[in-house]
C-alpha cells in the first residue's frame, strides 16, 4: 500500500514523506517503512536529495539491530552501497549512507550480507572526504563492525589498510568522537596477534597515546584505548613501546579517576605488566630509569623537567637507577644535576657517582677557562667559575 501511494507523489512530497518514516517509533511495525524507503532508493536513484533522505531515515530506524536485519532482508545495504558509488562526491550523502551501514552491520547476522568489495568502496569514500569528520567517523565505525567478521578482519588487517586507518586517526586525533571510534576499530583488529604485530610496527601506541593526551576524560575513548592496549600486550615490544609513547601517566590518571569498572580492569592489567601496582603513582621517566632504558630517557629529559621529582614511594629517578644498578643511567642523571642521596647504594653505584662528579667538576673548570680566554684574561678565573655555577648543569653537560 505504501509503495503504491508513493508512485503518485511528486518528488518533493515524496522526500518529505520518506523523512517522516525515519521518525517512526521503534515499537511499531517498521518493515513496511523500510520496504518503502528501499523502493524510493531504486525509484529515485539519480536524486541526491532523495537518497540523502532515504539513508538518513534508514540510519535512524536501524539503530535497533533487529530493524537492521529487516533492512538486509530488503537489500538495503546493497542499495546504499550502489548509491554511494554513484554519488561518491556528495559528502553529506556519504555521511548518511555510511551511518546507515554502520548501524546495519552491528548484528552478526547482517555482516555476512555485505560484499567483500564493500571495503574498497568505503576506503575510496573516506579518502575522498578525509577532511569531513562525519564521513571519517561513520566509515571507521562501519569498518569496526565489519572487522568482527573474520574475512573482513583479514582485509582490514593488511599493512596498507592499517597504514590508511592510522593515518586518518592521526589526522583527526583532535576529534574525540573520531578518536573513540578509531580506537574501537584498532581494538577489534588487534585481537589477531598477526595484525597486532603489524600495528606495533606502525607505531599504533603513539597514535593511541596522542588520543588520550589530547582528549581527556572521554570514557568511551579511554575504554577503547585500554582494550586495544590489552590486545597488544603479548607483543614482544609492548613494554618498550608503552614507555616510548608515555602511556604510564594517562593510564594512572584513568585508573584513579574513571568510574567505569571494565576500563579500570583493562588499565590495571596493562600497568601490572609494566611493573606498576594498583596504588603506585609514578612517571614514564621513573620507569625508564629503573629499567635502564637510557636512550629513551635521554629523549624525554628536558631542561624544564624536575630531575628530582619523586614517585608515590618518595623515590627519584636516580634512586631507582641506583637500586637497579643501572650505571649508565646513574651517570646521566648525575650529569643532569640530580640530587645525590645514594649513600647506601651498592659500591659500584657510589663509585660511578664519584667518577661522574669528577667529570662534572672538570667540565665546569674547562668552561670557566674558556670564558676567561674569550675576555683576554681580564676577568678573574674565580669569577668565571661563579658564572658557570649559574648555568644549569643539564645544559652544561649535554653541550660539553
Amino acid at each position: 500500500m505504501l509503495c503504491s501511494l508513493s508512485r503518485r507523489k511528486p518528488a518533493d512530497v515524496a522526500i518529505k514523506y520518506v523523512k517522516s518514516l525515519g521518525k517512526l517509533p521503534i515499537e511499531t511495525d517498521v518493515e513496511p517503512a523500510i520496504r518503502t524507503i528501499c523502493f524510493h532508493m531504486g525509484q529515485y536513484a539519480n536524486s541526491r536529495e532523495m537518497i540523502r533522505a532515504c539513508c538518513h531515515s534508514l540510519s535512524n530506524l536501524c539503530m535497533d539491530p533487529v530493524v537492521g536485519e529487516l533492512a538486509v532482508k530488503w537489500r538495503a545495504q546493497k542499495l546504499i552501497l550502489k548509491a554511494l558509488k554513484k554519488h561518491s562526491n556528495d559528502w553529506k550523502l556519504c555521511w548518511f549512507g555510511c551511518s546507515c551501514l554502520w548501524n546495519i552491520s552491528r548484528s552478526e547476522n547482517t555482516r555476512t550480507h555485505f560484499d567483500k568489495d564493500s571495503i574498497d568502496l568505503l576506503f575510496e569514500l573516506i579518502l575522498t572526504h578525509s577532511e569531513k569528520e562525519q564521513v571519517v567517523n561513520t566509515v571507521i565505525g562501519t569498518f569496526s563492525n565489519l572487522s568482527l567478521d573474520y574475512d573482513f578482519k583479514v582485509m582490514l588487517g593488511k599493512r596498507e589498510s592499517l597504514s590508511l586507518i592510522l593515518g586518518l586517526a592521526r589526522q583527526h586525533v583532535n576529534d574525540s568522537t573520531v578518536a573513540s571510534t578509531a580506537a574501537g576499530l584498532i581494538a577489534n583488529l588487534a585481537v589477531s596477534d598477526e595484525i597486532a604485530a603489524r600495528l606495533m610496527l606502525l607505531e599504533v601506541m603513539h597514535v593511541l597515546s596522542s588520543m588520550l593526551y589530547i582528549n581527556s576524560n572521554v570514557q568511551l575513548l579511554e575504554r577503547n584505548v585500554a582494550s586495544a592496549m590489552n590486545n597488544c600486550i603479548t607483543q614482544p615490544t609492548f613494554r618498550e613501546e608503552f614507555l616510548r609513547a608515555r602511556l604510564i601517566e594517562p593510564f594512572i590518571t584513568i585508573r584513579d579517576n574513571t568510574q567505569d569498572e571494565s576500563t579500570i580492569a583493562l588499565v590495571v592489567n596493562c600497568l601490572f605488566v609494566m611493573g606498576v601496582t594498583q596504588t603506585t603513582i609514578t612517571t614514564t621517566c621513573h620507569m625508564l630509569a629503573k629499567n635502564g632504558d637510557l636512550n629513551v630517557l635521554k629523549q624525554m629529559i628536558t631542561e624544564t623537567l624536575p630531575i628530582d621529582m619523586i614517585d608515590s614511594e618518595g623515590k627519584t629517578m636516580l634512586d631507582l637507577a641506583a637500586e637497579s644498578e643501572e650505571l649508565d643511567v646513574v651517570e646521566f642523571l648525575v650529569k643532569c644535576g640530580a640530587q645525590i642521596k645514594c649513600h647506601t647504594a651498592p659500591m659500584c653505584v657510589q663509585n660511578k657517582i664519584k667518577e661522574t662528579l669528577v667529570e662534572v667538576k672538570k667540565a665546569k673548570f674547562d668552561k670557566a677557562e674558556a670564558i676567561q680566554k674569550c675576555f683576554a684574561t681580564t676577568i678573574p678565573q674565580e669569577l668565571c667559575r661563579q658564572v658557570i655555577d649559574y648555568v644549569p648543569l643539564y645544559e652544561l653537560m649535554m653541550k660539553a
